[in-house]
């Protein structure tokens, strides 16, 4: 078995995790734990953070994973020098959250929000912290350790917020849960991944790292604002207990959605090493053979999804 094919086998089986345990967390917190109006909040705050989060780990990460694979001789001091660079990148979107929250939470008609929005922020510090390490593993194709961090993390991120719920920290907890779920990854990726003792320091610069992020920044953005948008408008323009109906159903009608991105992440590094070798027409048939396993995998899941409503 290639090294993609492994990698490949890492990437499912850490999608498949993250699909469970983000579900989970969903369907026990809208299920039995939070009220509609409390879910809606929820779900309202957390598309906040997953704009700006989804821009700081994507960028990052695929810059590190980029120059990693390219420069293995600097792999030390590039991931050194895209911590320090996240850390500023978090730090000015960490002190956003944190001054504009209550005039979000007024946005919202919601001032109670104001309290959330700034716990909920600490995880702009710890989750696209723990992707520079799993850029940088990612970019010397250690995909096993990789995909190993992000199933830690996400376990962590189901178990620390129903924690923090049943000790009596109600929706407060289950935001610092979320916060807090990347922190034991990231020291455990730290400490895994070595340091830079023996590298130039000089042999790479930080801007490299910013001008290829950032055009990754603006299609993160944009693809992730686009996600979110209609939750802010039905949080802004209708009752809280909407809201939260709203954000339950449309958490449910994305399972096709979240199951195809699982598909295109294996079928990603396969495409991208024919393409690299130029073998063009086995390219082609990983396309055309993906798009049809899609089609094939998306309409009866679509159709069993919207027959299935009322239960769902």
């Amino acid at each position: 078995m290639t090294s993609i094919e492994k990698g490949s086998l890492y990437v499912f089986f850490s999608r498949i995790i993250f699909f469970i345990t983000g579900y989970l967390l969903y369907i026990i917190l809208g299920r039995f734990i939070l009220s509609p109006a409390q879910f809606g909040t929820f779900g309202v705050v957390l598309g906040l953070l997953a704009v700006t989060n989804a821009v700081l780990m994507l960028g990052i990460r695929q810059a590190v994973s980029r120059f990693v694979s390219i420069k293995k001789e600097a792999a030390q001091t590039i991931k050194a020098k895209a911590f320090r660079l996240q850390l500023v990148l978090s730090t000015i979107v960490f002190v956003f959250y944190f001054c504009a929250s209550p005039f979000l939470a007024n946005v919202f008609n919601e001032p109670d929000m104001a309290i959330f929005i700034p716990v909920a922020a600490l995880s702009v510090f710890f989750q696209p912290m723990l992707e520079v390490v799993r850029g940088y593993l990612n970019g010397l194709k250690r995909f096993k350790e990789d995909s190993l961090l992000g199933v830690f993390t996400r376990i962590m991120r189901l178990i620390l917020p129903l924690t923090f719920f049943a000790i009596g920290l109600s929706l407060f907890g289950v935001f610092l849960g979320i916060a807090l779920a990347a922190l034991a990854p990231l020291v455990l990726g730290v400490a895994s991944s070595g340091s830079s003792k023996h590298e130039n320091k000089n042999s790479f610069k930080t801007k490299t790292l910013l001008i290829f992020a950032l055009p990754v920044f603006a299609l993160a953005f944009t693809q992730n604002f686009l996600l979110q948008v209609d939750v802010f408008f039905v949080k802004g323009f209708l009752m809280a207990s909407d809201a939260g109906f709203y954000v339950a159903a449309a958490t449910l009608a994305r399972l096709p959605t979240e199951a195809i991105l699982t598909i295109t992440l294996i079928l990603f590094p396969l495409i991208s090493e024919t393409t690299f070798s130029k073998a063009m027409r086995k390219a082609r048939f990983y396309i055309t053979h993906s798009f049809r396993y899609l089609f094939l995998f998306i309409l009866p899941v679509s159709f069993a999804v919207s027959v299935t409503a009322q239960p769902l």
